[in-house]
This record gives structure tokens, sequence and C-alpha cells, in this order.
């Protein structure tokens, strides 16, 4: 059995009671496609946005368990200390219920619907920071994602095997449910805040988070670990 994450094979032989012999954990991986050389404001100008927005970024299903509820309403709190940010989503699924939820405050939330890839990784690379609000993730492809285009990124603590809290990227205890929207949002909005009024630390925690992507999760760690596996 491949788990291809840590939580995943714990659960295999814990809850599962498989032999740990027969367990490999070998994390997702993707090839490098980040261009270090590519002009931020050029990109900028392409998409009609400002040099100094403070560009934040959520790619993914735009349902419940990936906590985008939460996310909206955090930047909308965001958006009081901050007024010149925009929230990019990328994604499809139920927009009239995130309509309600940026009420008053929608020209500062775009909606791309689905986009492909190339297109995607040019909003990485025009963002300040990422999102990563998922209320369960069996393997945060999308962090790794951003964390290859030097993004700090913000997760629902759940993710706390990819992003490092306060290294490359900060965590947040995240609620499911109505009765916890408000409460979760504002945790989120709190870290919002915090990237958005230091660019160092969104600097450092970027490189950082580049870092770690080289180092655990470009497709060459994968390949060895699989070749690896294959040969015993």
């Amino acid at each position: 059995v491949i788990a291809i994450a840590r939580h995943s094979y714990d659960d295999i032989i814990g809850i599962y009671g498989t032999n740990p012999e027969k367990v490999t954990l070998i994390n997702n991986a993707l090839p490098d496609k980040y261009k270090s050389g590519r002009k931020r404001n050029e990109l900028r100008s392409r998409y009609r946005i400002a040099p100094d927005e403070n560009v934040v970024v959520f790619a993914g299903r735009l349902d419940e368990v990936k906590g985008i509820a939460i996310l909206v309403r955090a930047f909308r709190m965001l958006l009081e200390r901050y007024p010149n940010s925009r929230l990019i989503i990328a994604g499809e699924g139920d927009y009239q219920m995130l309509f309600s939820h940026a009420f008053k405050d929608w020209s500062k939330v775009t909606f791309t619907g689905y986009i492909d890839q190339k297109t995607l990784y040019d909003f990485y690379s025009i963002a300040d920071m990422g999102v990563v609000p998922s209320l369960h993730e069996e393997f945060g492809y999308v962090a790794v994602e951003m964390m290859m285009h030097a993004l700090p990124v913000i997760v629902n603590a759940g993710l706390a095997e990819i992003v490092d809290h306060e290294v490359n990227g900060l965590h947040v205890v995240l609620k499911r449910g109505k009765k916890n929207l408000l409460q979760s949002a504002k945790k989120l909005a709190s870290a919002l805040v915090r990237l958005s009024e230091s660019p160092r630390l969104r600097t450092d925690m970027g490189n950082k988070a580049r870092e770690k992507y080289l180092s655990y999760y470009e497709i060459r760690h994968f390949n060895e670990r699989m070749r690896s596996l294959y040969r015993t």
C-alpha cells in the first residue's frame, strides 16, 4: 500500500492493522513550473490587477469542505484593514452561496470559474499569499503548487504536514458548520492581516516555502521513492 500523506500512513497501520512492512509513505509531487524571471507587474497588467493591490489567491472546488465560505468572510474582515486587497477564487461550484457571503464587497472578489493550469500559475505568480482553508484534505496538492511559486500559504491546521507554522506559512484552526463560521473567519482574517502588513515576512516565508517544495515535493523525489519501492 502506498500512502500519500503521513496521516494516511498512520491510519492504514493504526486503524486497519496493516503490517507496516506492507505500507510505504510516498508523498504526491509535481514538476517544477516556477519561472523566477517572470515579470510580476507585466502579468498584473495583463489581468487588469493594479501593481499595489494586495492579492490573495484560492484554488479548488467551491463547496463547504474546502472552507471557501470561511475565506470569503475572512477576506471581508481583511478589507476593513487593507481596502486595497483582492481575493481571486479559481474553481467551479456553488457561486450563489458565495455571492451572499461577499455581499457589498463583490467588486473585490474575482471569480474565474474553471481555468487551465497556465492561467492558474499566472495567478500564483502575481499573488501575495495563498490560502488553503480546507476542512478536510487527503493531500494538500494546491498548497504544494503555491509553495512551488514561492508563496507563503495559510492553511487549516490539518495540513501541518506540508506547511510549517511560522516558517513557510501560517496555521489556523477552522471548524465546520454555520455556528463556527464567524469564529473561524476571525482566525483566518487575523492570519491574512499579519501577512498583509509585512512584505518582508511574506518574502521570507515564500522563499522558505519554495525551498521545502524543492526538498520534498519536486517530482524527482517521487520518482526516486517509487523506483526504490519497486526495487524491493
